[in-house]
């Protein structure tokens, strides 16, 4: 499947019904600031993650809409069909009345969305705090960051943030009399033993998760010649369960085949972020196997880079 039209109507920065023609190619969005963006990437995110969720159109509608017209933000998407489906082409259409993403027997939307393949440079951010004790931490960037959205068989159903979320709401969660500590322990427990065996999966290397193993051929493309090998602790409670322990994940690295004492002098921004963006792109390509309805989205992410790594992450793109 391949997208070939992009109507947009009233939506965001969209006043009015806009198309755009992609054609099946790749698309590269240029423009100053405000000029609607990003506002392409949330509708496209939205129309996908509408595919299983109920998104209320009224808060993303555009805000000089007549009254007369109020009430027709819609997102359509016409994609090509591959061939052997006997159809050329099919148009899904998302707004307050209909939602043919959910229609039944045609799951190429749900699917695609499974990919989570929508990266902002909001997700990069955490790449300027990683360097705390001397030690690089990796841990915010990948789960509060670029594996925020990650879902497979062991996340439950549930995305790798939202397991995080679980777990850090259960933390802060105050006892009492409604609310017993004895409780309160049993669902800590539960929740990081959830967090743990999804994310810590990642990090084995005999498990076909194996972070390393889907991240590396990407990060061979910016020549770094960098080699690293994460470290998860697992996730614990802390002894009175007011905090939690363990939310680290640490690097071990060789540079052109000499070890790295420091790794928090060595790893500049530039460096982070082509790990970052590794690790990303690897686990979307572990798991986009049978999903006819492959989408990836990049906002801002190029403008945000390090300029030595913006060819490098085109390369990748192009092939």
């Amino acid at each position: 499947m391949r997208i070939q039209t992009i109507e947009i109507t009233d939506y965001k920065a969209f006043l009015g019904t806009h198309t755009f023609n992609v054609a099946g190619k790749n698309l590269f969005i240029y423009g100053e600031n405000g000029s609607g963006k990003s506002s392409l990437y949330y509708a496209l995110k939205d129309f996908f993650q509408a595919s299983i969720e109920d998104i209320d159109l009224a808060g993303v509608g555009n805000l000089f809409v007549p009254a007369d017209r109020q009430g027709r933000t819609a997102v359509k998407v016409t994609f090509k069909l591959n061939p052997g489906t006997g159809r050329g082409s099919k148009a899904y259409q998302w707004d307050s009345a209909r939602n043919d993403s959910r229609e039944a027997g045609d799951t190429s939307i749900r699917d695609g969305n499974r990919l989570k393949s929508f990266l902002t440079y909001k997700h990069l951010l955490a790449i300027h705090h990683l360097k705390k004790d001397e030690e690089i931490n990796l841990f915010d960037l990948l789960v509060k960051g670029v594996l925020k959205h990650f879902k497979y068989s062991l996340t439950g159903g549930k995305e790798l943030g939202e397991l995080w979320a679980d777990v850090e709401g259960l933390v802060a969660r105050g006892t009492g009399k409604e609310y017993p500590i004895s409780k309160k322990k049993a669902d800590v427990n539960a929740a990081i033993k959830a967090f743990n065996e999804a994310f810590g999966e990642l990090f084995k290397p005999d498990s076909p998760e194996y972070i390393l193993k889907h991240a590396q051929p990407f990060l061979d493309y910016f020549s770094h010649s960098v080699a690293l090998q994460p470290r998860f602790p697992r996730v614990r409670p802390a002894g009175d369960y007011q905090g939690l322990e363990g939310n680290q994940v640490h690097v071990e690295l060789t540079y052109a085949g000499k070890p790295i004492d420091k790794p928090h002098l060595f790893l500049n921004e530039a460096r982070l972020s082509a790990i970052a963006i590794s690790i990303y792109l690897g686990m979307i390509k572990r798991h986009v196997q049978g999903i006819p309805c492959k989408v990836l989205f990049l906002d801002d992410i190029f403008i945000g880079l390090d300029i030595a790594n913006r060819l490098p992450l085109l390369s990748i793109l192009e092939n």
